[in-house]
């Protein structure tokens, strides 16, 4: 591993630190969302009506809506930090290993690239909502139906926090590695960077992984990132100070 690489991944791993703080950010949106939600019920004991059933609804929606809004203010906050953060440190790292980058107009791009598996920010917390809604529209149905107290939704809604917020977890850290890979691909699209491939050889390296290792692509042509979950990869700017980044089957033949 070069010194450049190393000096990489270890930025990298810096990244984990803003998607826990991020996490800790959006979960006490949601921990809000909950106990505002648990107040309402406790005022509800027993859903008489349906006029009442569809009143809880209709508030659960509207409550939903303002968390989202809140989550994507976040988010969208999140997202200027990271490209400014990410810009700063490209041109302080390419200027090292002696690359002159341009990092003019990349927020306005990034905003529009796909997050995780889906296609955008505002999809990936609407899904989140949308299971918070459809667990508790069933809850409250059964209260109503089968005259059952709000105090069983409650409980559902304390067993399944802890999911819940699992997910937010996810969000958290798909939005904030996302993020800075989409970053720094702009960049490299704006410069016409070539990009040399860099997998983390150990024992748990993929096939796949390793395979794309020590390997040049253009900035156009270059996989996109992570290749699958938990991906510990990343793509360099390639030069004479870079380059000596060894294949697979390099790597196998000297261990």
């Amino acid at each position: 591993m070069t010194k450049h690489t190393k000096v990489w991944i270890e930025h990298l791993v810096d990244i984990e630190y803003y998607g826990n703080a991020l996490y800790q950010e959006l979960v006490e949106l949601y921990d809000n969302f909950y106990e505002v939600l648990i107040t309402i019920l406790k005022s509800h004991p027993h859903i008489k009506t349906k006029r009442e059933f569809k009143k809880l609804l209709s508030r659960l929606k509207e409550d939903l809506e303002v968390l989202d809004s809140r989550v994507l203010g976040v988010l969208d906050q999140e997202l200027e930090t990271i490209v400014e953060t990410e810009e700063k440190w490209l041109t302080a790292f390419c200027k090292r290993i002696g690359i002159s980058i341009t990092t003019s107009g990349v927020l306005s791009k990034v905003k529009f690239m796909p997050i995780g598996n889906v296609s955008d920010t505002p999809t990936m917390v609407k899904t989140i909502s949308n299971n918070i809604h459809n667990v508790l529209e069933r809850s409250l149905r059964i209260n109503y139906i089968a005259v059952k107290p709000t105090s069983e939704t409650i409980e559902k809604i304390e067993q399944r926090r802890d999911r819940f917020n699992k997910d937010v977890k996810q969000m958290a850290s798909e939005f904030e590695t996302s993020s800075f890979r989409n970053t720094d691909r702009i960049v490299f699209l704006q410069n016409d960077i070539d990009l040399i491939y860099s997998a983390i050889l150990d024992g748990n390296t993929c096939i796949e992984c390793g395979s794309h290792n020590g390997k040049v692509y253009t900035s156009l042509e270059a996989p996109v990132l992570p290749l699958h979950n938990r991906c510990r990869c990343s793509l360099l700017p390639y030069n004479d100070k870079t380059k000596n980044i060894p294949t697979f089957s390099e790597w196998l033949a000297s261990e």
